[in-house]
């Protein structure tokens, strides 16, 4: 048996206290590590209710992990919500009197150049057309048709209506004979409500008609119709103007309708034929057209059907 402080019972001793103190060692550093991850754990929760709410990328520096307190983490955290909140603050401020600098739009709608009533181009060009119809050089028409060298002089007000499309039934009498260019939407053709003949002792009723603009690149040409309930008769001969309509082509410049050309231009009608080696609907000369700007027109000749 082992009594007093013998040298065995000294080492017993010491062999308990250091395992004892070994665990206890142990404990204590699972304890600080379950308390440095929650400590981290709490912040980083904090950091990213931060970032969501606030959008500051700064404040990923406001709060450090690695701080050897919690007072000294806390002392920070606390100091970087007071930052947040005078910047926010400032923004804020900044951001109303960004808003107040602004000047506010007039809503009143603007009537600009190119939609104001008082452009020709868009409340219409008006035209008196000066039609000389008779046998011309190369028609297609019968034989006997003028061959007496008799002729009907008419003259008709036009308005080339440059914002109304024609509508389908009108659009699709137009001849559809632009194959290599370019050609702009169909659009309404405004007539008076009669032509005058023979200075004005006679009358043709006319019912309108639609238009084009074909363009090959370099020149462009107008090509209208307007709809006729014709003109034939005894005192004309064997001369007539056909019932239905009559097609007119006269140059422009700049693709616009306010600046036709002056020269003449052919008057032609669809009638069947062979001409074209085969039995179909072709085009003839009937006679020829002269166009001048209305206002130009009746200081010439005193009378407007418009």
């Amino acid at each position: 048996m082992v009594r007093g402080n013998s040298p065995q019972r000294l080492l017993t001793m010491t062999l308990k206290n250091t395992k004892f103190i070994s665990g206890l060692i142990c404990l204590l550093h699972i304890l600080r590590t379950i308390c440095q991850i929650a400590f981290a754990m709490k912040h980083f929760l904090i950091f990213e209710i931060l970032l969501f709410n606030l959008g500051f990328t700064h404040v990923k520096g406001l709060i450090t992990t690695n701080a050897n307190s919690r007072g000294a983490n806390l002392f920070i955290l606390q100091m970087g919500f007071d930052k947040v909140n005078t910047e926010a603050e400032m923004l804020l401020e900044k951001a109303r009197k960004i808003r107040e600098s602004i000047p506010i739009l007039d809503k009143t709608p603007i009537e600009s150049a190119s939609t104001s009533k008082e452009d020709p181009q868009l409340t219409g060009i008006g035209y008196r057309l000066y039609v000389d119809i008779g046998r011309e050089d190369g028609t297609w028409m019968d034989p006997r048709w003028g061959a007496s060298g008799n002729r009907i002089e008419f003259t008709l007000d036009v308005n080339f209506d440059n914002y109304t499309p024609a509508p389908p039934e009108v659009a699709n009498k137009i001849v559809k004979d632009n194959f290599g260019g370019m050609s702009s939407k169909i659009m309404l053709l405004n007539t008076g409500a009669n032509a005058r003949l023979r200075g004005g002792f006679d009358t043709m009723g006319t019912f309108g008609g639609a238009y084009r603009i074909d363009s090959n690149g370099k020149d462009s040409t107008v090509r209208f119709f307007v709809e006729v309930e014709g003109k034939s008769g005894p005192s004309y001969g064997d001369i007539n103007i056909p019932l239905g309509c009559l097609y007119f082509s006269l140059p422009c410049f700049g693709g616009r309708t306010n600046q036709l050309s002056r020269k003449d231009g052919p008057v032609t009608v669809r009638q069947i034929g062979w001409h074209t080696g085969w039995r179909r609907e072709e085009s003839r000369i009937i006679g020829i057209v002269r166009a001048l700007p209305l206002d130009e027109a009746q200081k010439r000749d005193k009378y407007c059907f418009f």
